[in-house]
């Protein structure tokens, strides 16, 4: 498992392989309408992790926290 320990953005704690964390991302798609897709598929054509941050520090945000951020 070399190369795979990542580390929190905001506190820097180690995140090892097997343990939960959570990841802004930023992404370009395009939202494709097919048949077998009636209800929308999104195509990724660009994605870059933006924050990487272990448990306890993901915990203290939710999505509308981070929206009034982005603001």
């Amino acid at each position: 498992m070399i190369g795979l320990t990542q580390f929190c953005d905001l506190c820097r704690k180690t995140i090892l392989p097997g343990q939960k964390y959570g990841v802004i991302t930023f992404n370009i798609e395009t939202l494709l309408q097919t048949e077998e897709e009636p209800d929308g598929i999104a195509e990724v054509h660009h994605s870059e992790v933006v924050h990487t941050m272990c448990l306890e520090c993901a915990s203290k945000y939710n999505s509308q926290s981070i929206r009034e951020l982005l603001d």
